[in-house]
């Protein structure tokens, strides 16, 4: 019975009959194994199944995606356009955080700028309130007249310490009384006698010099002595010597002071007669500056050597090397425009030749200077260079007589 049970059994499996149990384990092994690999497989198909929904679902979205926000990836393949749209999403969060930090920027550059006109506010309520207290118009202004108010307290100090000066020199006496002692004084006599008293003063200085010792011989001899008359009689002496110095002294303070004041008078005549050339450089120099030099005045530095000064409008006189560089520019051409004209007074007509002469003056100057040149162009010509277009245009402003002549393309030839 078990023989025929286990046949049917083995023939169940595809096995012979005679199939021994070890064979029909194995096979029953396989089988096991088989069945196994059948239930992953149908797993794994379900899961490949889940995939590619997922996938196609994703597809879906990634379109859908890519038709609201990038419309220009729809043809690409998925992968492409997933890659893309990353690296957008990417860039745009880079240029969020950007965003933000130049927002912040900007907060904080509009947060300086109030600051800087609320500055600005209350400085100009400053100005206006300066302005006011100056009585003038524009802040312009203010600069200009705090320098005048610095010059005017440095001539109130000088005229100070001037007559301080000379209430020093007076010997306790007023300034009027100083005055007309020296208008007392005749100025053709004062070199004569100032000679006399300088050489009166070395002679009383060494005349002193000798007293002094003779006074500390003196005082070392009546220390030795017992207060008799002879030290009496000596001591008088001592007084009447130093009475004298003391005269001296006193007569040469008022010729000093005489000599300073007639040095002054002779300069003061020299500069109503001085010297036509000059004269006329100064009147030149007055044109070509507007005004603001008024004359020039010749004198002399600590060298004693004769200078030229520009005076001022307030009557400050000015040397050269306090003007600025188209000021001194402007002296210099004053001063040649006046010896040509001197010279055309005597002899024939001679051509002015300048070139860019007015290379450091501003247009109100430069059209000074133009109509002093037309004038001049009266009685010999007047060549003038230059590259600056727009001095034509001030001469045409100003109805001023020239001829234009282009040398540029001569110019260029001759370089070449």
């Amino acid at each position: 019975r078990w023989q025929e049970q286990w046949a049917k059994v083995v023939k169940d499996l595809r096995l012979p009959e005679n199939a021994m149990p070890v064979e029909v384990n194995t096979v029953l092994e396989r089988l096991e194994e088989l069945f196994k690999r059948i239930d992953k497989i149908t797993a794994l198909d379900s899961r490949i199944s889940g995939i590619l929904r997922d996938g196609e679902e994703f597809e879906k979205d990634v379109a859908g995606v890519t038709a609201l926000v990038a419309p220009d990836l729809a043809g690409l393949p998925v992968e492409q356009a997933v890659a893309e749209l990353n690296r957008r999403l990417q860039d745009a969060r880079k240029d969020s955080a950007t965003l933000a930090e130049l927002t912040n920027q900007q907060k904080e550059r509009e947060e300086t700028i109030n600051k800087a006109r609320s500055i600005i506010q209350d400085a100009e309520l400053k100005l206006r309130e300066l302005c006011r207290e100056a009585n003038c118009l524009h802040f312009d202004e203010l600069e200009e007249l705090e320098e005048r108010s610095v010059k005017g307290q440095k001539i109130t100090d000088d005229l100070s310490r001037i007559e301080k000066q000379l209430l020093d020199y007076s010997a306790g006496a007023t300034l009027d009384t100083l005055i007309r002692e020296t208008e007392e004084v005749s100025a053709d006599l004062l070199p004569g006698q100032i000679a006399e008293l300088v050489r009166q003063i070395e002679e009383t200085e060494s005349r002193r010099t000798e007293l002094l010792e003779n006074i500390g011989r003196e005082k070392t001899r009546l220390a030795m002595m017992d207060g008799g008359a002879e030290a009496a009689e000596e001591a008088a002496k001592a007084q009447t010597i130093l009475a004298e110095i003391r005269e001296h002294a006193h007569r040469y303070i008022r010729l000093k002071l005489a000599s300073t004041i007639l040095n002054r008078e002779i300069e003061r005549y020299r500069s109503k007669n001085q010297d036509p050339l000059v004269r006329r450089s100064g009147e030149l120099f007055a044109q070509l500056t507007l005004g603001s030099f008024v004359n020039l005045q010749p004198d002399f530095n600590e060298a004693d050597e004769p200078i030229l000064l520009g005076v001022r409008p307030s009557g400050e006189r000015v040397g050269v090397q306090g003007m600025s560089d188209g000021t001194r520019d402007q002296l210099y051409l004053a001063l040649r425009l006046a010896s040509l004209e001197k010279y055309l007074e005597h002899n024939e007509p001679m051509p002015l030749v300048v070139d860019d002469i007015l290379i450091n003056f501003d247009d109100r100057r430069a059209e000074a200077t133009l109509r002093i040149l037309a004038e001049l162009s009266r009685r010999t010509q007047v060549i003038l260079f230059s590259h600056h277009i727009h001095l034509i245009e001030l001469a045409r402003s100003a109805a001023l007589p020239f001829q234009k002549q282009d040398l540029t393309a001569r110019i260029d030839s001759v370089e070449r």
